[in-house]
């Protein structure tokens, strides 16, 4: 009895299965291709696949930094018979791509998870994919630690879809600047030029004979990356612990780089001033200078000079700090000198 229960529901799942493909591929919204056991000596990529579906694509999209997925997904559904699910998942891996050319082949075969199982097919078959923030580091020439950062169209849309015939090129607000190693951290604005011609619909591979001639300005911020330190857990003002153990290296961007203390050798020279929370992120501010020299005490002295080296003693006359300038004398001559402090009691005399 039980066996002819489940028997039952299973025949039922198949059979409802079976009429959702056969709407699937009525309905026209996707195509069933059969499934063939791949050989490895034949381009067959798409037959692992069960259903496909196809987009008519601008051969150039720049995104801004605020787009958001369904903005995009409503711009490319006009032409494109995939499911909604697999145009987000679609959408989803251009981003994971990240910039430059973008071939289907490469999708299909990467994304698969994200394309639920279908295979796509773009037209054109390659198309070019841009963050606008990543097209401006690159055709700006900027070092690798210097990124632009919340870049936006003052416009309508966050996107720009263009065909094969028009060209993107970008002026910078500030025309006496031309690179980006002119530009200082902060905020900025740059023209966003679209030229050339433009074809009658969007399909990639048109050139038109349409000439096309707009101006958008955007916004940006110029950020630095920048090496932090990263508290490790909760740590209370004025801790005693090692210093150096408490934090572990980590990189930001940030258009203010001198506000963080950078260097984790040095803390063992410095106490926190208030208690941080776990993943902090160290500010010099935070920090209070230990006293490494004591006045009236003995210091170990090393003299640098012409590529020489000495190691004495002196005695302190003050106090002093990491960098700071003490004055000392030699106990036995009585000679006054002063020295740079390096670490706990020693100063370095040049």
């Amino acid at each position: 009895m039980i066996k002819l229960f489940f028997t039952g529901i299973i025949g039922l799942y198949f059979f409802w299965a079976q009429l959702l493909c056969t709407y699937a591929n009525n309905s026209g919204l996707v195509e069933e291709i059969e499934v063939v056991p791949k050989n490895d000596n034949e381009d067959n990529t798409h037959n692992r696949y069960r259903y496909k579906c196809s987009f008519v694509l601008p051969s150039q999209i720049y995104v801004d930094d605020f787009v958001r997925v369904e903005d995009l997904k409503k711009a490319l559904r006009v032409q494109s018979n995939c499911p909604e699910e697999v145009l987000q998942g679609f959408i989803i891996s251009l981003f994971s791509v990240g910039k430059g050319e973008v071939k289907s082949s490469y999708i299909n075969e990467v994304f698969s998870k994200e394309l639920h199982g279908y295979y796509i097919e773009m037209l054109p078959p390659q198309i070019v994919f841009y963050k606008l923030s990543d097209y401006l580091h690159e055709i700006l020439n900027c070092p690798f630690e210097k990124n632009f950062a919340e870049v936006r169209y003052l416009a309508k849309d966050q996107y720009l879809l263009l065909t094969k015939g028009e060209r993107l090129s970008v002026i910078l607000d500030d025309l006496n600047k031309r690179n980006c190693t002119e530009i200082s951290p902060g905020e900025g604005k740059v023209i966003v030029s679209v030229t050339g011609n433009r074809a009658g619909n969007m399909a990639g591979d048109t050139v038109g004979d349409n000439p096309i001639e707009k101006k958008i300005y955007s916004t940006f911020k110029i950020v630095i990356k920048t090496k932090v330190l990263k508290s490790v857990a909760n740590i209370s003002g004025f801790a005693k612990e090692k210093m150096g153990e408490l934090f572990v290296e980590d990189y930001i961007d940030t258009i203010g780089p001198e506000l963080y203390f950078q260097n984790k050798d040095k803390l063992k020279f410095y106490q926190l001033n208030k208690s941080v929370s776990k993943n902090y992120i160290l500010k010099n501010s935070d920090l209070i200078a230990l006293s490494l020299i004591n006045s009236g005490e003995s210091v170990k002295v090393i003299v640098e000079k012409n590529n020489l080296k000495m190691i004495g003693t002196g005695i302190s006359k003050n106090n002093g700090k990491l960098g700071e300038i003490v004055q000392l004398y030699n106990p036995k001559s009585k000679k006054a000198f002063s020295g740079m402090v390096t670490d706990f009691n020693t100063v370095v005399v040049q």
